[in-house]
């Protein structure tokens, strides 16, 4: 027991210096994994985001054109070009993720990272003798929650796009990706539909965008 006296004792006195966050008392609380922004309203690129929820992974997935737009110009009859193939990992941040598992829904500051990567079949040694595998990264894609967007746009997602060497981008328009996904996305403009991890926590009432929309 006198043994145990002397740690107690530190134990006792590092309890008023630090908290159970490992921060002094009125430290700093710890950053969460949200979206940051630049003061002219652009995304910061996300950091660590390969330590969040991991939700899913595609090879050449692509939408498909809008009838009206594959209908015009003078090209219209050809079949159209086939882009290289490309391999997305997709990840949440961890806040958002459980959220989403235990009621249904997003929460306000979700974010969604996309890793595009080259889709290689051959390696300098020349080991591999089928399938593909990620080589290069391409870009870093990022779709946001925010009902307080700070570049002053209504609109509750935004969608941005960073080269591998990007540090901040700015939110495309909303014809460009906002409506697509209000209008296909399974659940609250998420590709749910095409995330297992996701999949398995959707809920049977959380049908459609969420938010009135």
């Amino acid at each position: 027991m006198r043994r145990c006296l002397p740690l107690l004792f530190l134990l006792a006195l590092l309890g008023g210096i630090v908290d159970a966050t490992g921060l002094p008392p009125g430290g700093p609380a710890k950053e969460t994994a949200g979206p940051r922004y630049d003061d002219k309203g652009e995304l910061k690129r996300p950091v660590d985001y390969q330590t969040w929820v991991f939700v899913g992974a595609n090879l050449g997935l692509q939408y498909r054109r809008p009838a009206k737009d594959a209908k015009e110009g003078p090209d219209a009859k050809k079949a159209p070009a086939k882009r290289p193939q490309t391999f997305h990992n997709v990840y949440i941040n961890p806040e958002a993720y459980h959220a989403y598992a235990k009621t249904g829904k997003f929460p306000d500051r979700t974010i969604l990272v996309m890793e595009v990567y080259e889709a290689l079949d051959r390696e300098p040694r020349d080991i591999v003798t089928g399938g593909l595998f990620p080589g290069k990264l391409q870009s870093v894609e990022a779709a946001v929650k925010n009902t307080k967007r700070p570049d002053g746009s209504k609109t509750d997602w935004a969608y941005y796009a960073f080269t591998p060497k990007q540090a901040t981008a700015k939110a495309f328009p909303d014809a460009n990706c906002y409506q697509c996904h209000l209008k296909h996305a399974d659940d609250d403009s998420v590709w749910v539909q095409f995330y297992p991890t996701l999949r398995s926590h959707k809920k049977t009432a959380a049908k459609g965008p969420a938010d009135g929309h």
